[in-house]
C-alpha cells in the first residue's frame, strides 16, 4: 500500500493550445480523486477507525467512488457507492468490479440523502463526506503546489465537491495573487443562479452547493459556463489528439483557452481518462 501512495500525486504536465494541463488520470485508479480518498483513509486506518465489519459509504458521480473502491479492495473492506441516475455505465461496472455495491438514485442530492439514511441505520458504517470533508482540499492543496512552478495567472477547474478548486486556490491566491475560475455546465447553474440541473459532464455541476465551496467561496473570483454538447465533442476531439479523457477535462480546457488572452497564464487539469465515458457517450443526445 505505501508503494501506491508513493504515485500519487506529482502528475505530469502538458502545454496544450496554450495552456498547461496536469494529467490526473496518472494517478493509481485513474483520476484526481485518489489525491484525496487514499491519503484520507489511511489515516482512518491507521487510527484504528477502519475495523473489522466497518463498510464504507459514499455519495459519488463517479470517480470518488472508483478511488474508494480501489482502496477498499486492497485493504478488504466493505463499501457501497450511491450514485445519480446519469453516472456513466462505464464507471458503475468499475465500482462494481471492485466488488462493490452500488445504488442508484435520481440525482446526487438524492443520492446523498440515501447514503445519510444508511449512515444512521447502520452502525458500522462510515463514510468519506466527499462535499463536506475538511481534508479533501487540505489534500488537494498539493495539487496547487505543484502548479507553482508554471505560475499561472488564471486557474480553471470544473467543481464537483469544491474540493479541488478551493485546495488549488488557498496555494495560488496566497503565493501568486492567481485569478481562480470555477466551472460549471450550462445545464446546471447551482453557483451563476441556483437552478440545477441534468446534464452529461460528469463530476461537476452538482444539484447542491457543496460545503466546502459554501465556506470559502470567497476564494473563487469567477464562475464560467460550459455547455455539455460543447464538452462532449470537445472530448472526442481530444481522444483524436491522443488524450483520451473525459467530458469535464474538455470542458476545463474550453474554459481555459478563454482566459489565455494577451499572453495570460492559465493552468487546469484533466481530472480522469475517457475509458469510463467511451460507450456511454458515443452520441451527444440524452
Amino acid at each position: 500500500m505505501q508503494n501506491l501512495l508513493e504515485k500519487i500525486g506529482n502528475t505530469p504536465a502538458v502545454t496544450m493550445d496554450g495552456i498547461t494541463v496536469k494529467l490526473e488520470y496518472f494517478n493509481p485508479s485513474g483520476s484526481i480523486k485518489d489525491r484525496f480518498v487514499f491519503p484520507f483513509l489511511e489515516k482512518l486506518h491507521a487510527e484504528g477507525k477502519i475495523a473489522d465489519g466497518t463498510e464504507i459509504v459514499e455519495a459519488t458521480t463517479g470517480n470518488t467512488g472508483i478511488s474508494i473502491a480501489m482502496w477498499a479492495a486492497l485493504r478488504g473492506v466493505r463499501f457501497t457507492a450511491y450514485m445519480p441516475a446519469n453516472a456513466s455505465k462505464e464507471r458503475i461496472l468499475i465500482i462494481k468490479g471492485y466488488g462493490a455495491n452500488v445504488v442508484q438514485a435520481p440525482t446526487v442530492g438524492e443520492a446523498v440523502a440515501q447514503k445519510n439514511a444508511h449512515l444512521a441505520r447502520e452502525a458500522k458504517a462510515i463514510t468519506v463526506d466527499q462535499f463536506g470533508n475538511i481534508h479533501n482540499p487540505l489534500f488537494m492543496e498539493a495539487l496547487g503546489e505543484e502548479l507553482l512552478q508554471h505560475k499561472p495567472d488564471v486557474f480553471v477547474a470544473g467543481a464537483g465537491t469544491g474540493g479541488t478548486i478551493i485546495g488549488v486556490a488557498r496555494v495560488l491566491k496566497k503565493k501568486l495573487g492567481t485569478k481562480i475560475v470555477v466551472l460549471e455546465p450550462k445545464q446546471s447553474t447551482m453557483l451563476t443562479n441556483g437552478r440545477p440541473g441534468i446534464h452529461l459532464i460528469e463530476g461537476i455541476g452538482e444539484d447542491f452547493i457543496p460545503d466546502i465551496i459554501a465556506r470559502e467561496r470567497s476564494l473563487i473570483d469567477e464562475v464560467g459556463l460550459v455547455c455539455e454538447n460543447e464538452a462532449l465533442a470537445g472530448m472526442k476531439a481530444l481522444w483524436k489528439r491522443g488524450m483520451f479523457v473525459g467530458a469535464s477535462s474538455a470542458a476545463n480546457l474550453i474554459a481555459a483557452k478563454r482566459y489565455a488572452k494577451n499572453g495570460a497564464r492559465v493552468a487546469t487539469l484533466f481530472p480522469d481518462n475517457g475509458y469510463r465515458y467511451f460507450v456511454s457517450r458515443q452520441d451527444n443526445k440524452k
